[in-house]
């Protein structure tokens, strides 16, 4: 009769400490693209409110990851939701330039979103 047994050591720590990591990292790239994706839709007259966009990391638990991508111009808000003072959103820089400008390009780019997530988190293992 042949037998054989199998034994492993599962360091569940350690497995832990690299999903954390490759989430981070994917948080990141997905901050980083979205704020890239976005630019040819943010209204551009002098160039304040693009160069004002920036990555901040966000944690509401211990346990949880993520970022905002943040317009801090003191106009942004006024401009993305297209407030009625007679905003125009002039297209000469960008040609996609419009109110909301964030469902724009989630409506174009969300796949490729999502895809680089999953590249990310899969370069990680």
């Amino acid at each position: 009769m042949l037998g054989f047994s199998v034994t492993t050591d599962f360091d569940a720590d350690a497995l832990i400490e690299r999903c954390r990591g490759a989430f981070s990292a994917a948080v990141g790239t997905l901050g980083d693209a979205v704020m890239r994706d976005c630019e040819r839709f943010v209204p551009y007259d002098t160039g304040n409110l693009c160069r004002s966009a920036s990555r901040i990391p966000v944690t509401e638990e211990a346990d949880s990851l993520g970022c905002a991508v943040v317009w801090s111009s003191p106009y942004a808000s006024a401009v993305y939701y297209g407030d009625t003072r007679g905003i125009r959103y002039r297209t000469e820089h960008h040609a996609h330039a419009r109110a909301r400008w964030f469902e724009g390009a989630k409506a174009s780019d969300a796949p490729a979103w999502i895809q680089t997530v999953h590249d990310t988190v899969r370069g990680q293992f």
